[in-house]
């Protein structure tokens, strides 16, 4: 079978037929119905920080530069170690408690 009649099979597929993941069928559920299972699982609280965000610099480094992070080469390593360690010296100027605070502080997640 050449490629373009490869092509032509896969686009006689409908999209109601690709796997589009594990969904339930749809149907119309009473706002009673919904507002009891919220109020039976209600929503996890946003943790605003966890253990990892409150580590000292010294520790998040040597941490990060473990051997399942080790680059490939000795000077791909040196470069991750100097980047590391500028992010984290840049990180430490912005107003906050902990790394996540100041991530968040500084603005660089809408750039």
């Amino acid at each position: 079978m050449s490629d373009i009649e490869q092509v032509s099979d896969v686009e006689q597929v409908s999209d109601a037929a690709l796997y589009q993941g594990a969904r339930p069928a749809a149907r119309a559920e009473s706002p009673s119905c919904s507002l009891a299972l919220l109020r039976r699982f209600p929503p996890r609280l946003l943790r605003t920080s966890w253990p990892a965000t409150e580590q000292p610099a010294a520790l998040v480094v040597s941490r990060l530069l473990t051997a399942q992070f080790v680059a490939a080469s000795a000077g791909m390593q040196a470069d991750r170690r100097r980047g590391l360690t500028r992010l984290l010296s840049w990180l430490q100027q912005q107003p906050g408690e902990t790394w996540q605070d100041r991530w968040l502080a500084s603005g660089a997640d809408a750039q």
